[in-house]
């Protein structure tokens, strides 16, 4: 059984209304979370309401419900605050304010909808306007990430792997009509418009006093996780459900440990929730993750905060230079591969090109195939062969519903309406993949999409015998006899040992408590893309660069291997000698040699 050290104990025992906890990684803030709802439901009768114990993801919800040891029932409420608000003010509330709008459908993200082309009623997804070289603004792509003057300020990203961009004023008119439109006519709304319809709603003169008087009676305890990660319409729909006095406030994270502002998070708003009555801010500043070499290390990248190392911890951390990144990486991938813990291990990169590079995961740009749904299934093996299961699955299923129904999106409701079971359709869909994934050697797209479209009659035809099934089109023929292999993303660090040492970005690994780290930073392109100058930005500058850098620092409870150019290491010496100081420095070669030692 866990003791809480004293830190903790002084949150546990705190009795404001509202507490804001500050913590450190590896500070125990998830079995802190959870031992406090453990206290609280000692005593809690139903007739109370319930516990809402909200995170930014999924995996924190999960997380949570490990860490109490039991799932959290009615009346209480564990997942993730965009859940939330969809069920408790979207949901019963938007009909209120907007009652001849459809009801409304929430959109995840993880189906890749903006490859999507139309939506119910033929309504077009994507608008007239250009987000770069042949490519068009859509609307499923579109965040709500602040506001001005109370108008909703609205951005894209320029490419997949870009960050957001800021819309016009002209654009974000045109962009938040369309928006409206298809809000009205549809119901269908992303995660980032769930944040801010709910804010609206809850700004609503109609509806707001309604709303919070029913959600605070059914939540007086409302326990955030990751609060750091919370974007501006989340962070105030937050704001309004603890401005009620009779609720309670739990709210825990680290504002160094925001990586997220790319999709609109803003770790600004923590300081916010200090100034709320009845608050108290609190801190966990000692981590039980790692000892004091990386604390030191670490502590030159955070915002000041002083980490009390763990004593028993005695990893390292090590500044090792290679002279060709890819070659080099896998070099060390497949001598880590033979450590007795390399599954432990993880090798984290910022741009998911590099994890790329790394790991191998590459393919060719598929070309236009002329069939909607052919491409779908093709990104449905590429997500798959990448290790997101998940959407692979929505992006098979997305291709059948373009095939018979004419648009993705289809809901459960349509499926049964035309007399298919919804359980029935999933697992078609399943077997659909796993035939997808099936690779002939030499084979071309076209003799690919051949095969593909023979399997998926056959499925639809034993699903029932009367569906259209007009849109299922072959490939062009100028594509179709491309060899299908280079456009596959396949997986192979060298061997079937080297794939025991996973490869990742650094943001899909937060959160995550690692044996070693290895970081990856590409040779810079220019002395503004150095870690020397960007993981130390001047004053203004947007700081999320060095907090992904300190996030990937803080992973390991061991050692911490920082794979850099020997340009940057010159830098770095030169500019940062008091974060060199902190590590020990030496080639790759060097290091896979220390390691053979051991």
């Amino acid at each position: 059984m866990n003791v809480p050290n004293e830190d903790q104990n002084g949150v546990l025992e705190d009795n404001a209304r509202i507490r804001v906890v500050s913590a450190v990684p590896g500070s125990g803030k998830t079995w802190l979370v959870a031992e406090l709802i453990r206290r609280e439901l000692i005593n809690w009768t139903s007739s109370e309401g319930g516990i809402a114990a909200l995170s930014f993801t999924n995996v924190g919800g999960d997380e949570i419900r490990r860490a109490v040891g039991h799932d959290l029932d009615h009346p209480h409420f564990v997942g993730t605050l965009d859940a939330f608000l969809f069920r408790h003010v979207i949901r019963p509330f938007l009909p209120k304010v907007r009652p001849a709008w459809r009801p409304p459908r929430l959109i995840a993200a993880d189906w890749e909808p903006f490859r999507w082309r139309k939506g119910p009623q033929n309504i077009e997804l994507e608008t007239g306007i250009s987000s770069g070289p042949g490519r068009k603004i859509h609307l499923l792509d579109v965040a709500f990430v602040s506001e001005n003057g109370g108008l909703p300020v609205l951005a894209y990203k320029p490419h997949r792997d870009a960050p957001l961009s800021i819309l016009s004023a002209e654009h974000t008119s045109t962009v938040l009509s369309a928006k409206k439109n298809l809000w009205e006519k549809t119901g269908w709304i992303t995660h980032s418009d769930a944040a801010y319809l709910a804010s609206w709603i809850l700004g609503s003169a109609v509806a707001k006093n309604a709303i919070l008087a029913e959600v605070t009676r059914r939540y007086p305890l409302i326990v955030v996780d990751e609060l750091q990660d919370t974007g501006f319409f989340l962070g105030k729909c937050v704001l309004d459900l603890l401005t009620t006095p009779a609720v309670r406030g739990v709210l825990v994270g680290d504002p160094d440990q925001a990586i997220y502002e790319f999709n609109g998070a803003r770790p600004d708003l923590f300081q916010k929730f200090f100034e709320l009555d009845g608050a108290t801010a609190l801190s966990l500043r000692t981590t039980k993750r790692f000892g004091s070499t990386i604390s030191l290390a670490a502590q030159q990248l955070n915002s000041g905060t002083h980490i009390s190392p763990e004593s028993e911890k005695t990893g390292q951390c090590f500044l090792v230079t290679y002279t060709d990144m890819p070659s080099d990486v896998r070099a060390l991938a497949a001598a880590l591969a033979k450590h007795p813990n390399a599954n432990r291990i993880r090798i984290i990169a910022r741009q998911k090109s590099v994890v790329n590079t790394i790991a191998e995961l590459k393919a060719k740009a598929l070309p236009s195939l002329g069939s909607p749904g052919l491409a779908h299934v093709h990104y449905a093996v590429n997500s798959f062969n990448s290790g997101n299961a998940n959407r692979a699955l929505a992006q098979v299923r997305a291709a059948y519903e373009r095939i018979v129904f004419g648009r993705e999106g289809v809901e459960d409701e349509l499926l049964s309406e035309t007399g298919l079971d919804p359980i029935a359709w999933k697992e078609m869909c399943a077997r659909s993949l796993q035939f997808a994934r099936i690779e002939i050697p030499g084979e071309t797209l076209g003799a690919w999409g051949d095969r593909m479209i023979a399997h998926m009659k056959e499925s639809l035809l034993a699903a029932k015998d009367d569906l259209p099934m007009s849109t299922i089109r072959k490939v062009f023929t100028r594509e179709a006899n491309k060899e299908r292999g280079p456009y596959l993303v396949h997986q192979s660090v060298g061997g079937a040992d080297e794939m025991r040492v996973a490869v990742s970005t650094i943001h899909s690994v937060k959160g995550e408590t690692h044996g070693m780290t290895v970081i990856i930073c590409p040779h810079p392109s220019t002395e503004a893309d150095c870690p020397s100058r960007l993981w130390w930005p001047a004053a203004g500058d947007i700081e999320e660069e060095r907090r992904i850098a300190y996030v990937a620092l803080t992973r390991s409870s061991g050692d911490v291997v920082l794979c850099i150019s020997p340009n940057t290491m010159e830098n770095l010496r030169r500019l940062r000698p008091e974060f060199v100081e902190q590590c020990r420095s030496m080639t790759i070669a060097e290091y896979i040699a220390s390691l053979a030692a051991t």
